[in-house]
């Protein structure tokens, strides 16, 4: 992912800059019409980014995600039996399963639907998935595969907030918590934060 301001995996609400490794601590929170702005170039005293540039990484970005979508929708998907056991008949060099790439490492019960992709999956940072579903279709998928209301994994429910374009689960407290939000995107398309401590 290019360093830039990104919607906050811990606060949707908010803007959160990531340099291109890792998320920093400079927050931007929304203004008064539910929007964020990242600072003024003055403000944190960087030097701005010249407009063709932005205009540049936004069209490379593009690109990158169409060339992603286009491959992921051409690849052939394993069915669940190819996934997870060799073919009756066939030898096979492996005992060990093929990982589903739509799967979540962080919180193994959810599973993507395909055209999903992950924009972040590095250990200790929390997952971020574009899914290409409706957000009310996304909340009713995900919600299918958690224990809404309920333990889970030995953490405890702890909350759940809804919004016409927002919904976050949320499990424990620190140390030990779990907390996923489901944010709309545009009509079609939903972002997924998973944060896991």
């Amino acid at each position: 992912m290019e360093p830039g301001w990104y919607p906050d995996p811990r606060d949707a609400s908010a803007l959160r800059y990531f340099d291109g490794d890792q998320w920093t601590d400079q927050t931007n929170p929304p203004t008064a019409g539910g929007a964020s702005t990242p600072p003024a170039a003055g403000v944190s005293g960087r030097r701005s980014v010249p407009t063709w540039a932005l205009v540049a990484g936004g069209a490379l970005v593009i690109l990158v995600v169409a060339v992603i979508v286009t491959a992921t929708q051409l690849s052939p998907s394993p069915t669940r039996s190819e996934a997870e056991s060799p073919t009756a008949g066939t030898a096979s060099t492996s005992t060990s399963p093929r990982p589903n790439p739509l799967k979540s490492k962080m919180v193994p019960e959810l599973t993507f639907p395909r055209g999903s992709l992950v924009a972040s999956r590095q250990p200790g940072e929390p997952e971020i998935w574009g899914v290409p579903l409706p957000f009310v279709d996304t909340v009713h998928e995900l919600g299918r595969m958690l224990p809404l209301g309920e333990e889970y994994d030995g953490i405890p429910w702890k909350s759940e907030r809804v919004d016409e374009t927002k919904t976050v689960w949320q499990w424990g407290d620190e140390p030990a918590s779990l907390t996923v939000t489901i944010n709309r995107n545009n009509a079609q398309s939903t972002n997924v934060y998973l944060d896991r401590t």
